[in-house]
């Protein structure tokens, strides 16, 4: 889990400034106010941030609410689990009491690494006692970080063959799903410098770093192990990788359900939640604390369901924690945050039915702050997808108008009946319309492209303001009729 890294913007950036410096002293004192700006603009965010997060706090639901959420039935001898994690200690941080109460059950499990992490740079610096790690001091890290996890799941009473790491790059899994999806546009991670996979124990060691692939994996894995309950991280994480993880596994299993493959129709499938905000508050180590969802999240019609840990059970699963030795040092104070008296999960269909009459309707979270009302033109309240004339048009809600500053986009991926994907991409923004993408009074209409009938759509919108991301949809799986 990777959230912290260099940044490859601000780094041309300084290499820029860097020839440019002895050129004159006109642009030294452009530089020099520039900076000084970037330094007040900085500040500023920097203090509203902190503003939002104490505001945020205030807002962390009652400890009661807990008594609202149903138990999760227990896994029994006989059920199939497999949990997807982008990196190395998301698992353990999910779904440690579901692994171990699986495993003592008698249940088959298994747990698939998306990446290897090797993307924190922050954690390599510090590891290497390096201010600049070279891409094989990345890679290094990687597979410190695959004995990390081998570790963890011993703890928790999984063999080293139930294990598997994909090897696709950390920190690059969202552009594998919204851009780099064929092997012509292949992605060259930014801190391995390679655009195929440098592990030897993955999956397919040197396979091209494509969103193709990625699908192709999870579906081969789906396949191989053939589960009864599929655990995967929720579309709407803040981490872009997490919510990629969640959108090609549900593509995969949608790809498979229309394939007729049976245990595709039966799966059940729930997603956990890592990063949301300040989410989960207090954070530090409160074993005698319930995990509560985040707020934002709970009154959206979403179904939270928990499984309750007994204390030999918690401690299990801070020893996993801690056993991911490389993240602890970066922050312990988070991950502890995850070691309560349960862990909580949203259970939804693989794939939303769509009637021509009717459409599909959605809230979106409301993830209240001081700096609401600044980011409300694009800040996503509720999304409809509905058919007109044949052809799919989906319409997004903001909280205010939108304005100029802000733009929006739809990555709309097609699984069709004859097992082709197709992905395309809409953008629009206020004073620029298109044939299939618009600004509205209340939000944003995109037109998708005519599909084949029984075809399944893969849909998340996104908006910016001045580059910089404010909102995204969450994830969903439609079938077209």
């Amino acid at each position: 889990m990777s959230l912290v890294g260099s940044n490859p913007t601000l780094s041309a950036t300084v290499r820029w400034l860097r020839v440019h410096w002895g050129t004159g002293s006109q642009v030294k004192n452009r530089t020099i106010k520039w900076l000084l700006g970037l330094a007040w603009v900085t500040a500023g965010l920097y203090f509203a941030d902190k503003g939002a997060t104490y505001y945020r706090q205030g807002r962390t639901l009652p400890p009661s609410v807990i008594n609202t959420i149903p138990e999760m039935p227990p896994h029994r001898a006989g059920d199939r689990v497999l949990v997807f994690a982008p990196h190395p200690d998301d698992e353990a941080l999910g779904c440690a009491g579901v692994i171990q109460q699986a495993v003592q059950a008698g249940a088959q499990v298994w747990v698939v690494y998306m990446t290897s992490g090797d993307g924190f740079r922050l954690a390599v610096e510090r590891q290497f006692r390096q201010s600049h790690p070279s891409p094989e001091l990345h890679i290094q890290f990687g597979k410190m970080r695959q004995q990390e996890a081998r570790r963890a799941m011993r703890l928790l009473g999984l063999a080293d063959w139930r294990i598997l790491f994909l090897g696709y790059p950390d920190r690059g899994l969202y552009p594998l799903w919204s851009s780099n999806w064929t092997p012509s546009n292949a992605l060259r991670s930014y801190y391995t410098d390679t655009d195929t996979n440098p592990y030897r124990d993955t999956l397919h060691p040197g396979v091209t770093y494509c969103g193709q692939n990625v699908l192709r994996d999870v579906e081969q894995v789906l396949r191989r192990t053939v589960p009864t309950h599929v655990y995967v991280t929720h579309p709407a994480d803040d981490h872009p990788d997490h919510a990629a993880t969640a959108l090609f596994v549900m593509s995969a299993l949608a790809r498979l359900r229309m394939q007729g493959i049976g245990f595709a129709q039966r799966v059940v499938l729930r997603h956990y939640m890592v990063h949301c905000g300040d989410w989960p508050q207090p954070q530090g180590l409160h074993e005698d604390e319930p995990l509560t969802p985040p707020p934002a999240f709970f009154n959206i019609g979403l179904h939270w369901v928990k499984l309750n840990l007994t204390p030999p059970q918690q401690v299990r699963k801070m020893n996993a924690i801690k056993a991911h030795t490389s993240q602890m040092l970066m922050m312990s104070r988070f991950l502890q945050s995850f070691v309560r008296q349960n862990e909580l999960f949203i259970e939804q269909p693989v794939v939303l039915p769509i009637e021509a009459s009717l459409g599909v309707v959605w809230e979106e979270p409301d993830e209240e702050d001081i700096l609401r009302n600044l980011q409300a033109p694009g800040d996503f309240s509720a999304a409809e997808l509905r058919m007109e004339n044949g052809q799919a048009v989906f319409h997004i809600n903001t909280r205010s108008k939108p304005r100029p500053g802000f733009s929006y986009s739809c990555t709309v991926h097609a699984l069709l009946p004859n097992g082709d994907v197709t992905t395309t991409l809409l953008r629009t923004k206020p004073g620029r319309q298109s044939a299939d993408a618009r600004v509205d009074e209340d939000g944003v209409t995109f037109r998708l492209p005519a599909l084949p009938s029984g075809s399944v759509l893969v849909l998340q919108a996104q908006s910016r303001f001045a580059g910089l991301a404010v909102d995204k949809t969450i994830g969903h799986v439609v079938r077209l009729p």
